[in-house]
């Protein structure tokens, strides 16, 4: 995707954010915050030139993306592979020189964040306050890194 596509999403899901309860919706406020964090690392990333901007999203196989076919109506999409595309989740797919220096802190704070994931979006561990402070607190750390890199299109 594109930086401004990134930001864009990032900014529906922390509005959708602020709709929930955070503890009686915290599979929500997991799930949520994990897609706002993953848009705003690919958008830094791509700011640092680690990865590509392009015109497509990426799936659950590594280094494949789905693009639309070039002037097809309506649009298809097709499975297209390579190196430098965005990433789904802190560590999938491996970048190959591991997370620039100035990133560390927010794909550290974005696995904090999908660590989360096991136990309240696909688990059935009790919800509560503390796990969604955790929560936030990560997704903060990852708008304050990323929000440097970006700028203040990141929402800082």
């Amino acid at each position: 995707m594109r930086i401004v596509d990134h930001l864009a999403k990032a900014r529906r899901y922390e509005a959708s954010l602020r709709g929930l309860d955070p503890v009686e919706d915290l599979a929500l406020v997991v799930w949520s915050a994990m897609n706002c964090g993953t848009n705003l690392v690919n958008a830094a990333l791509h700011r640092l030139g680690v990865t590509d901007e392009r015109d497509e999203f990426a799936t659950h196989h590594d280094h494949s993306y789905v693009t639309a076919a070039p002037g097809a109506a309506p649009p298809r999409y097709e499975r297209v592979r390579h190196e430098r595309g965005d990433l789904i989740h802190a560590f999938k797919p491996n970048l190959p020189a591991g997370p620039p220096a100035e990133l560390a802190a927010a794909f550290q704070a974005l696995k904090g964040i999908e660590d989360m994931r096991p136990l309240y979006v696909r688990g059935s561990a009790p919800y509560s306050r503390e796990a969604s402070v955790a929560c936030l607190a990560h997704l903060a750390a990852i708008k304050d890194v990323c929000g440097r890199i970006i700028g203040d299109a990141a929402g800082r």
